[in-house]
Order: structure tokens, then C-alpha cells, then sequence
């Protein structure tokens, strides 16, 4: 199995703990933090050696609704309802920072401040789908101020909210976590920032060496119609002694906004506008959606069908279709190893219009969907072994770029360039493949 969150080794490592008891309760030390169970009743207090704390399950809202209980369906007025057919599946634990004044920051990208309010009635949530600015969402969460600096990772691909109070009784700043399902996997990170980030990035996985193009100028705009346009804006940024290094191309570029293929109408010879940047040392980046069109003349649509390598329905044979870009859309099942090596296949410089100073930005990847509501996947659509979308909401954007990252890199027979990627929707990991932006 892929593991394109966390990296197994690590987690599976074990230090030494030693072992003794405060007032009756267990606590487990190593070189670097305790923890103390109260057992009754049950919360966890784990300190570090700076003596930041952080409480699991202070204010008793532990729950794992894994008992089968059935959940009336869910109806909405239009497109499709959600029979829920698992029943209940909820986890949730709360988190506590010590410090009434101690800022709260993590969690899904948002338009908003850094550190986190008090919710007061309803809560937050971080769930990636195609909304200004609900694309990405990281389940890593500090706790800081001048004298606390503590850090919990909620391990934890569906659909979340989350609720901040203040005790100012107990001198406390808490979050609840609740989430539609999975388990309750939490990785405390204890240290200073540093620390933290170094712990959290040796788990989850390093930033690539960015290509040094990258780092120069991006000229990039939705709304360039055609390769004369195209070629006229470098030419004329060449004039004015523009230091130009990378041009993007948007969906126009598109026949039909169906990935993969250039509208030969509009833009006749791809390859003459990769050669004019590669003759001036200069990158072009394409966009590359998930969304495959209901259309034979598609190869790479017509294979995925031939093969059954789309997201289906409830029924887990029925393809799904809805409407995106292209119109009539099937998406790719990226939780399957065979579409996901599959896809890493069309990135090869002899296929699909591309060429070594050719990379790819992976848009409308949460994924976007244009016809269902909230704009992406029915949670009840499902994917390679049984899974349901309710059960890996946040993931698709990661499953995608991974991919899309092999593509690029087997590309080359050494695999030894470093490659470039940009992705709209992203999780915990994302950052081992892929750029992300910021919306």
C-alpha cells in the first residue's frame, strides 16, 4: 500500500518509556514529554520539557459512533440525496491549551485571521470543496503563546468541525474536534516551532528543491485565447526587457476544457510555442483538471470507461457523472493503485502534447463538480475497495498530485528533475509532490 500521508516507519517507531503513578493515575514518560492519565474522569495531560501542555478529552467529549446506528437519510431539494447506508460514524475528541490568552492556528486555509476567535454557537469546518477559500485543509493545530507552544494533528480525512471556547475558570483555551468519520488518530508534537515543524515534516514528508525557474517570474492569467495572443505577450515582454521565466496556460487552451488536449483551432502547433520558450531557456505550465469528457474521441476518457476506472456511484458499479468544464464529466478513481499508476503513464513526453520544460498545475481537484450540492463528490459516491467519498473527503486533491507527481518524474529516465506541480486542493502531505497556492 501507498502511504501518501504519513511516512510508516516513523510512526512505527518506539522510544522508551518509563513508568510510575501520580495520585493513583498512570504516567508514561520519555527524554522529551510525559503523559498523565487521569482515570477517572478519563483525560489525557501530556507536558514537554518546556512545560507546554496540552489536555485530550478535558471536557468529556470523546464519541466513536461505530455501533451501526442507522441515520435517516439525508434529502436534499435537488440533483441527489444521501441514504447514509453506514449508519452513524462520528469521532471527535476535544483538545485543551493551557492559558486563556494562548492562540489557536491551524486547520483548513481560510480567508481569515491567523489565529482563531471563540466560535460561539456554530461551529467551524474543514471540509475541501470548490468555495473561496475551502481548497486545502491541513488537520495540524498549535496551541502558542510567550509561554506555551504545543501542537496536535488530527489525523483525519473527513468532513470536520471543530468549536473554540475559552475557560477563563480554568485558565484554558479549548477545541472540540468532531468528525464525520474515521478514527480518532491524534500525533501530539511537543518542542518549539522549529521542532514541531521538523517533526511534523519528517512524518508527513519534505518540500521537493523547487527547479530554480520557479523561482523567477510567472506570467500567468485566465483569458488568453489563443497561441498568436500567447506568443505575442512574450514577444512583447521580451521588448521590454521583461524578465519573464515561466507562462501559464488556463482552461482556454483546452479543446472543449477537456484535460489533457489542446484545441488545435485555437492553438494549432503546441510544439512550435514549447520549442520558442525553450529556445529562450523559459517553461510553460498547462493546466491538467481531473475531470474526463463524456466523449469517444477523448482516448484517454474512452480508456478510463473500457477499463472501469471511475468514482461510482452508491451503487459501486454505476460510474459517476456530473456536469464540469467539459460538460458530461467521469472523474478518476485515485484511490485505486492501477488508475494511479495509470495516470502517472500519460505524462510521457511522446504523449498527450508536452515536452521536458512542460509542467502541469492540477486544478479543480477537490474535486469540482458544477451540477451537486456544495460543488463537489455525493458522499455516498464510492471508490476502490468500498470506500465511500464520506470516508476520504479531504483526499482526492492528494491522491490526484500524487500521481500527476510520478507522471512527471518517471518521465524522465533518471528521475532525477525536480519536477513542478501546482495544486489547488491539498491535505497533510501534499507538500511531498506538489506546490500549493494560496487562493
Amino acid at each position: 500500500e501507498n502511504s501518501y500521508v504519513v511516512n510508516q516507519d516513523i510512526i512505527n517507531q518506539r522510544l522508551p518509556l518509563t513508568y510510575s503513578t501520580t495520585a493513583g493515575n498512570p504516567v508514561l514518560s520519555s527524554s522529551c514529554c510525559e503523559a498523565e492519565v487521569n482515570l477517572s474522569p478519563f483525560y489525557v495531560k501530556i507536558s514537554d520539557k518546556f512545560d507546554s501542555k496540552i489536555y485530550i478529552n478535558y471536557n468529556q467529549n470523546l464519541v466513536f459512533e461505530h455501533k451501526g446506528e442507522k441515520v435517516p437519510p439525508d434529502y436534499w431539494p435537488y440533483y441527489m440525496n444521501d441514504t447514509i447506508k453506514n449508519g452513524a460514524t462520528a469521532t471527535g475528541v476535544d483538545f485543551s491549551f493551557t492559558g486563556k490568552n494562548t492562540r489557536i492556528t491551524g486547520f483548513a486555509e481560510a480567508d481569515d485571521s491567523m489565529n482563531f476567535e471563540d466560535t460561539k454557537d456554530e461551529p467551524r469546518r474543514a471540509s475541501n470543496l470548490d468555495f473561496y477559500s475551502d481548497y486545502g485543509h491541513i488537520p495540524l493545530v498549535y496551541g502558542h503563546s510567550p509561554s506555551e507552544m504545543i501542537s496536535f494533528f488530527w489525523l483525519n480525512p473527513t468532513d470536520t468541525f471543530f468549536k473554540i471556547t475559552t475557560d477563563n475558570i480554568n485558565d484554558l483555551r479549548n477545541i472540540r474536534v468532531l468528525s464525520e468519520g474515521g478514527y480518532a488518530d491524534i500525533i501530539v508534537f511537543t518542542g518549539n516551532l522549529f521542532t514541531i515543524l521538523e517533526s511534523y515534516t519528517n512524518l508527513t514528508g519534505h518540500h521537493e528543491i523547487p527547479p530554480i525557474f520557479s523561482l523567477g517570474y510567472h506570467q500567468s492569467k485566465w483569458g488568453y485565447k489563443n497561441q498568436s495572443q500567447v506568443e505575442q505577450v512574450i514577444d512583447e515582454l521580451d521588448n521590454r526587457k521583461f524578465p519573464l521565466d515561466v507562462f501559464w496556460l488556463d482552461v482556454d487552451h483546452l479543446h472543449g476544457h477537456e484535460p489533457f488536449r489542446f484545441d488545435r483551432t485555437t492553438f494549432p502547433n503546441p510544439s512550435s510555442l514549447f520549442e520558442k520558450l525553450s529556445g529562450r531557456n523559459r517553461y510553460l505550465v498547462r493546466l491538467n483538471d481531473p475531470h474526463l469528457p463524456e466523449d469517444d474521441t477523448h482516448s484517454i476518457y474512452k480508456y478510463a470507461k473500457e477499463h472501469g476506472y471511475f468514482v461510482n456511484q452508491s451503487d459501486g458499479k454505476t460510474p459517476f457523472n456530473a456536469i464540469c468544464w467539459p460538460g458530461s464529466s467521469f472523474w478518476p478513481d485515485f484511490l485505486n493503485p492501477t488508475v494511479h499508476h495509470w495516470w502517472s503513464t500519460l505524462y510521457k513526453y511522446e504523449e498527450n502534447e508536452t515536452a521536458p520544460n512542460v509542467y502541469f498545475w492540477n486544478d479543480m481537484n477537490e474535486p469540482s463538480v458544477f451540477s451537486v450540492v456544495e460543488g463537489t463528490f455525493p458522499k455516498e459516491n464510492v471508490y476502490f475497495d468500498g470506500y465511500e467519498e464520506r470516508e476520504i473527503r479531504n483526499i482526492y486533491g492528494l491522491l490526484m498530485h500524487s500521481a500527476t507527481h510520478d507522471g512527471v518524474v518517471s518521465r524522465n529516465d533518471d528521475r532525477n528533475t525536480r519536477p513542478f506541480i501546482l495544486t489547488r486542493s491539498f491535505f497533510a502531505g501534499s507538500q511531498k509532490y506538489t506546490w500549493m497556492w494560496s487562493g
